[in-house]
C-alpha cells in the first residue's frame, strides 16, 4: 500500500501516512487541496490535487463555500483579476504582433500596422477588407489558443501566475481543456456584448462572472506555499 508525506504549514514534513491516516488529517484540517505532497520513496512534490486517490478523501462542501471543507483557497478579488487579465492581453498583443512580423507576409504586416483603421470601418458601418478579415480571425484564434490553453493546461495564464491567482472547479482542481475552451468562448462573447458577462462578478456571490458560471469555475489566489 502506497504511503505518503506531506508538508505542513509550518513547513515541516509529516509521515509516511496511509491513506487512512491522511484521510482522518483531512478531517482534522491539518492537510487539503493545497497540501504539498510526495510519495514515500520519491523526492517529487505535487499538489494534493494531483493524486485522485487523495483528492477522493475530501470531505463534501460544508454550505459555506464552494469547496470542500479542508480546502484552504481564498476567492480572488476584481482588481487582481482585472490586473491580471490587464496583463494577458498586452503579452497576447505584443505576441500577435511578433508573429506577423516573424511569419505573415508584408501585406498582413502592413494589415497589423494599421488596425485603427479596422475600428475606424466598424465604427462607419462599412465591412472590413479581405486582409482585415483575416486579421480578425488570427486575433481571435490567437485568444482562444492562449487562454485555453494556459487554463485548461494549469489554470494559470502568465497574468494569472504573475498575480499568483488560478482558475479552478468547485473541487479546487484544474479545469482541464475542455472547460477552459467553453469558458474562453463565453469570455470572448461577454466582450463582444460591452463585458455586460464581466460585471456579474461584481454581484455573484462566488465572484463568478459569465464564462465562470458557463464553465463552473472558480478565479481563486495561488497559494503561498504552491
Amino acid at each position: 500500500m502506497s504511503q505518503y508525506w506531506i508538508k505542513g504549514d509550518d513547513g515541516e514534513e509529516y509521515g509516511p501516512a496511509t491513506l487512512e491516516e491522511l484521510a482522518e488529517w483531512t478531517r482534522e484540517n491539518r492537510a487539503g487541496l493545497d497540501t504539498q505532497v510526495r510519495l514515500d520513496g520519491s523526492t517529487e512534490w505535487k499538489l494534493w490535487q494531483f493524486y485522485p486517490e487523495l483528492t477522493a478523501l475530501l470531505p463534501p462542501s460544508n454550505g459555506e463555500s464552494p469547496f470542500p471543507a479542508p480546502l484552504k483557497l481564498t476567492l480572488a478579488p476584481i482588481y487582481l483579476r482585472l490586473a491580471a487579465y490587464l496583463f494577458d492581453l498586452l503579452a497576447l498583443v505584443f505576441g500577435v504582433m511578433f508573429t506577423s512580423v516573424a511569419f505573415l507576409p508584408p501585406s498582413f504586416q502592413e494589415t497589423f500596422s494599421h488596425w485603427q483603421d479596422l475600428w475606424q470601418r466598424a465604427h462607419q458601418g462599412l465591412p472590413p477588407t479581405p486582409a482585415e478579415s483575416w486579421m480578425i480571425i488570427v486575433v481571435m484564434v490567437a485568444y482562444v489558443t492562449y487562454f485555453t490553453y494556459f487554463h485548461g493546461r494549469s489554470g494559470q495564464t502568465p497574468g494569472k501566475r504573475f498575480f499568483r491567482l488560478r482558475v479552478v472547479d468547485a473541487n479546487g482542481l484544474t479545469i482541464g481543456y475542455w472547460k477552459s475552451f467553453l469558458r474562453t468562448i463565453a469570455a470572448y462573447l461577454s466582450q463582444q456584448l460591452a463585458c455586460i458577462g464581466h460585471f456579474l462578478a461584481l454581484v455573484t456571490p462566488q465572484r463568478q462572472a459569465m464564462h465562470d458560471l458557463a464553465a463552473k469555475t472558480f478565479v481563486v489566489r495561488q497559494p503561498s506555499d504552491s
